[in-house]
């Protein structure tokens, strides 16, 4: 377990192993399942009552199916407008998440001797 939890939440997880020994695989899916919907729901939370506080938080777990290319789909990943440079570096880099350069000074091939 993770060392950075404190003794309570290492309880709760040791805990709820023991609970879950005996699930099957279906009930397992289902309970993972529920555990993402409440992370998002949480997630969901925290973003609009910072937002409302005037707090504003980029989370990086949205992964665009295409580069954004209107004020408002810019705005929809960003949750404010973001600037010129805020843009070119988004699209940067999720150009070099598709494309990642490989630095070929960094490959070292064995030899065959």
């Amino acid at each position: 377990m993770d060392e950075g939890l404190t003794i309570e939440q290492r309880y709760q997880l040791r805990k709820l192993a023991l609970e879950i020994e005996n699930y099957s695989r279906e009930e397992l899916k289902e309970e993972l399942l529920a555990c993402w919907e409440e992370k998002f729901q949480q997630k969901q939370c925290f973003l609009s009552l910072s937002q409302e506080a005037g707090i504003i938080f980029k989370l990086d777990d949205y992964q665009p199916a295409s580069i954004p290319t209107s004020e408002e789909e810019f705005k929809g990943v960003f949750g404010y407008e973001p600037t010129t440079e805020e843009k070119a570096q988004y699209v940067q880099n999720l150009y070099e998440e598709v494309e990642p350069e490989l630095d070929m000074d960094e490959i070292v091939l064995d030899s065959e001797d």
